[in-house]
């Protein structure tokens, strides 16, 4: 009897693992909630590379949602560079996009030079995204910047962080000034003090 009950407990006790790594941390303290690192090479150059304030963005190529192949190096000369993982299942995706995601675009799109991605991680069901359910999201909320679609978590393995509900502000050169998990209530402060931060 006690083997079934340990057999049990360490049977529960993985799933609550796994259940914490694939949901991250939702503490909304700018930790973009993954490992933060990444063992490829930076977009732009330079070092460390991950998504913590001060790594250099690492290159990472997905396709839009038309199949046209898309690389982070090709924001590399933008002076502002904001990144947004969204997954279908994620209710706080969902009210970023339909709400904030467009406006905070244009707005900061009219005061500088950016470059504003969005990389679909998951469908609506927890699933891979297709590029069919790419289009479907891009063409619900109105998205005027590329959106790709991650099918194998490169993107969110490349800069170690969960894959819902991410946003990464990066300056010229792709380095990173801010990302959070969980903290979509401070991405506009976050624009408005990277955008300040060109003139200096």
């Amino acid at each position: 009897m006690r083997d079934v009950n340990t057999s049990n407990l360490l049977i529960t006790l993985m799933s609550l693992c796994a259940l914490f790594i694939a949901c991250g941390d939702s503490g909304g303290d700018g930790d973009a909630g993954g490992s933060g690192g990444s063992n490829g090479a930076a977009a732009c150059g330079g070092e460390p590379v991950g998504s913590s304030a001060g790594d250099a963005l690492p290159d990472v190529e997905l396709m839009d949602c038309d199949g046209n192949p898309y690389a982070l190096r090709e924001l590399c000369e933008r002076e502002l560079v904001w990144l947004v993982a969204f997954a279908g299942w994620c209710p706080n995706c969902r009210s970023f996009a339909s709400s904030e995601l467009v406006p905070l675009y244009e707005r900061f799109s009219a005061e500088a030079d950016l470059g504003a991605v969005v990389v679909i991680t998951a469908d609506g069901d927890f699933g891979a995204p297709t590029a069919a359910y790419c289009q479907e999201v891009r063409e619900q909320y109105g998205l005027e910047m590329p959106v790709l679609f991650d099918t194998g978590g490169a993107f969110t393995g490349a800069l170690g962080i969960a894959e819902n509900d991410v946003h990464v502000i990066a300056t010229s050169g792709l380095e990173v000034s801010w990302s959070g998990h969980y903290a979509s209530s401070q991405v506009e402060g976050q624009l408005e003090a990277a955008a300040q931060s060109l003139g200096e």
